[in-house]
Order: C-alpha cells, then sequence, then structure tokens
C-alpha cells in the first residue's frame, strides 16, 4: 500500500493592492510645507530674523483641520494684498504669556530701535491707538516669529516689505502660512507704498481690523 503523498500548501491569497504608484514616497510634513527647502539646501532668512520659529509636523495639521471648518468667517485664502485666516479673532492668549527665548526677545528690542524709514512712517500713524482707537504693537513676537506690526484686538499682522523680500518669496509665503495657522491675517505692503501711499494703506489696515472685529462680535462694520 502506497503512503498517500501530503497536500502542498494553498497559496496565500494576495493582500490589497498598493494606493501607492512604483517609485512613489508617500509625502512627508516637510513635504507639506509651503516653502519647505529641500534637504541640504540653505533657507533664506529674514535680516536678524535668524532662528525663527517654523510650524511643526502637529501645527500644519492643526491647521489644516481648522481651515476646514465651515461656519468660519474667515476663509484661508489671499486677498488684497494678505493673507486671510480660518479663525476668529481675537485668539485667547496667543502673546500673553508665550515662552520667549531670551534672544529673540533682545532681537525684537533691537528691530525697534533699528526701524526703517518706512516701517517709523508706518508706526507714528500706527502707535498710541490713532488709527480708529486700534492698539498697534511694533516688533511684537507671535510665536517665534518677529512681526513689524500686530493688533491683538483683529487678529492682523501688518508687514512692511524691502526689497530683500523680492528674492525670499517662498519663505514669506511660508511664514504667512504660520501665522494663518494661527488664526491671523497677515497684510503685506512694500516701502514704497507706505512711503508715498500711506493713506491708501491706512484705509486698507483699518477697513480689514473693522471687518475681522465686526465678523468676531457679530456688530456690522462702521
Amino acid at each position: 500500500m502506497c503512503a498517500r503523498k501530503p497536500r502542498a500548501p494553498r497559496p496565500t491569497p494576495p493582500g490589497p493592492p498598493s494606493l501607492k504608484g512604483r517609485g512613489e514616497i508617500e509625502p512627508s510634513c516637510t513635504d507639506s510645507k509651503p516653502g519647505a527647502p529641500e534637504a541640504g539646501a540653505t533657507r533664506p532668512t529674514l535680516p536678524g530674523a535668524e532662528g525663527e520659529y517654523e510650524p511643526s509636523c502637529a501645527d500644519s495639521e492643526s491647521g489644516a483641520q481648522e481651515a476646514s471648518q465651515p461656519d468660519s468667517p474667515f476663509p484661508l485664502g489671499r486677498g488684497a494684498g494678505g493673507v486671510g485666516s480660518s479663525r476668529r479673532p481675537p485668539v485667547p492668549h496667543l502673546v500673553t504669556g508665550q515662552a520667549v527665548d531670551p534672544a529673540k526677545r533682545e532681537l525684537a528690542y533691537r528691530l525697534r530701535r533699528e526701524m526703517t524709514p518706512a516701517e517709523q512712517v508706518l508706526w507714528s500713524h500706527l502707535r498710541a491707538s490713532k488709527l480708529n482707537g486700534l492698539h498697534f504693537r511694533r516688533q511684537q513676537i507671535v510665536h517665534g516669529f518677529v512681526a513689524d506690526f500686530y493688533c491683538h484686538a483683529a487678529g492682523v499682522v501688518v508687514e512692511v516689505d524691502g526689497g530683500v523680500h523680492d528674492t525670499q518669496v517662498e519663505y514669506d509665503a511660508a511664514r504667512d502660512q504660520a501665522f494663518a495657522m494661527l488664526g491671523l491675517l497677515v497684510l503685506r505692503f512694500r516701502n514704497e507704498n507706505v512711503t508715498e501711499s500711506i493713506t491708501t494703506v491706512l484705509d486698507r489696515i483699518a477697513a480689514a481690523c473693522a471687518e475681522r472685529i465686526a465678523a468676531a462680535t457679530g456688530s456690522p462694520a462702521g
């Protein structure tokens, strides 16, 4: 009587196909950052702004979730002269009580002492709540970044750009996006806008602040 041959094991059924194409890699957090430099590349920096904070992966995910909220009065997007945000102002405790590196605090003090002529012109119109009673701070540290001018009540950052910003467009865009993730609106003006058309600049700032405060309080913008 012949011995029965053992059965060959059944082949394992193939698993579900991979969602990734051939040769593709899943994007990392760095890949998803707007304006993120490639590995080994030197990232442009703002004058005197070495070591500014870069949003972490968790920050990026948080900002993406907020931007998807349908009931937000401030859709994330680029408007006339600025980048919008997804959170209603004011942002609670955004700058009060934040941990600030001593070196960054000294940097902010130095930038106040060394304001550009255009920054001095704009500050002369913003200081002491001269613009419609809005309180602005100059060279305000916001989560590691030094904003030229900052109005907490409206959640508005105002940046005055010189020629150096022409060489760091991607970095400025990433920086603006980091502010937007914090619920802030960024308004950018060129030096010549401020020195030659200050009334137009002030009207733009006042209108943006009034719109955001009105949306936050539910009252019509005046």
